[in-house]
């Protein structure tokens, strides 16, 4: 079971998105402002790390866990492995309140 800090809210989850955002714009500048890619980058109507729908990248998910010194595997990897013969082997287990969203990716 999670304690109560652990917790991702919605809250942290958008900081972490617009964050995420703000440094790719940064980067996507450096090019120039007057660049083909950073007017398509600016041009666009909806956040990389966050759709309409409130689901978030994977990215901002890893952001979120590294600020609690935790990391994120996929169950596909060599490293997941164990996990997935011993899932009581793991501090923490976390799964998506929905399954659609990742059906969908």
């Amino acid at each position: 079971m999670l304690s109560a800090e652990l917790v991702l809210t919605r809250t942290v989850l958008v900081w972490a998105a617009l964050k995420l955002d703000e440094q790719e714009k940064q980067m996507m500048a450096q090019a120039g402002v007057d660049s083909a890619d950073f007017l398509a980058y600016m041009a666009r109507d909806e956040s990389e790390h966050v759709n309409a729908g409130g689901n978030f990248s994977i990215e901002v998910i890893r952001k979120c866990l590294e600020v609690m010194q935790l990391h994120c595997v996929s169950v596909q990897s060599e490293e997941a492995k164990g996990v997935i013969a011993d899932p009581t082997s793991e501090q923490v287990l976390m799964l998506p309140f929905s399954c659609q969203f990742w059906r969908d990716m």
